[in-house]
């Protein structure tokens, strides 16, 4: 997913947003402005990080500790 940061003072919808504040992105035809003015910058969020279990030992079971 994509966070729009704010570069410098945006007046949008009503709303003061300040430099690093996140801006929302409902409205397609203004980040396209704000990107072409250099109003905001797109960053990346990284994705969630997926654990996956290890798989056991083949042989070994739960609570056979010998």
């Amino acid at each position: 997913m994509k966070k729009l940061i704010a570069q410098r003072p945006i007046l949008f919808m009503g709303q003061w947003y300040q430099r690093g504040d996140i801006i929302p992105g409902g409205d397609t035809k203004m980040v396209e402005a704000w990107l072409r003015s250099g109003s905001i910058r797109e960053e990346t969020e990284p994705a969630p990080e997926i654990k996956i279990p290890k798989k056991r030992e083949s042989g070994k079971k739960a609570g056979n500790d010998v």
